[in-house]
């Protein structure tokens, strides 16, 4: 497995993965001689199915996990090794994705974006200025008369009684507006 940097910008970072197809293929034999013992298969005893059987009919599908458990270990040792760490999850694109075939090499492009690294902090040398805002009167009583006006309650008038200025009302109408019909209330 070899994993060769194609891009170092300030903090993006990208990468090409390439993944032998021996390593591929010898992942792929690891699993099928790990699953061997398992399977059952008619015409056979459990765990004495032939490898070359056990291939043709699970081997696409392990191709496919030890492709990716491959990839996936590269990306880890990767990280470990540099210590970067992704602001979000890495951008994977296989080469050639559509022309690929068993017995050819992966070959991977990872794109991510690092979180920058952070200094350590010694807190106890940090000074902090307190400020103290003092306020005048009049800025108080306008402060207030403001939150009385927004908390006010209203109290209920009698039926037929008449609207002043400062009552809060409720309008139920009908209405229509070039033919179309509806109601509202507030």
């Amino acid at each position: 497995m070899q994993v060769t940097e194609t891009l170092n910008e300030g903090l993006k970072r990208g990468y090409t993965i390439t993944v032998t197809a021996a390593e591929l293929e010898a992942k792929v034999q690891e699993k099928l001689v790990e699953a061997q013992p398992e399977v059952e298969m008619k015409g056979f005893r459990k765990g004495k199915v032939p490898m070359a059987i056990l291939r043709k009919q699970f081997g696409p599908r392990l191709l496919g996990d030890a492709m990716q458990d491959a990839i996936d270990g590269a990306m880890k040792d990767h990280f470990d090794k540099t210590g970067d760490r992704p602001a979000l999850q890495p951008d994977v694109k296989m080469q050639g994705g559509d022309d690929w075939a068993e017995g050819r090499d992966v070959v991977v492009e990872m794109t991510y974006d690092c979180l920058p690294p952070i200094p350590e902090l010694d807190a106890s040398k940090i000074t902090l200025d307190r400020l103290v805002v003092k306020a005048d009167d009049a800025s108080v009583d306008e402060a207030l008369k403001n939150l009385a006006s927004t908390a006010q309650s209203f109290d209920d008038r009698k039926k037929g009684a008449k609207a002043k200025d400062g009552d809060q009302i409720t309008i139920d109408f009908k209405g229509s507006v070039d033919g179309d019909y509806f109601e509202g209330g507030t």
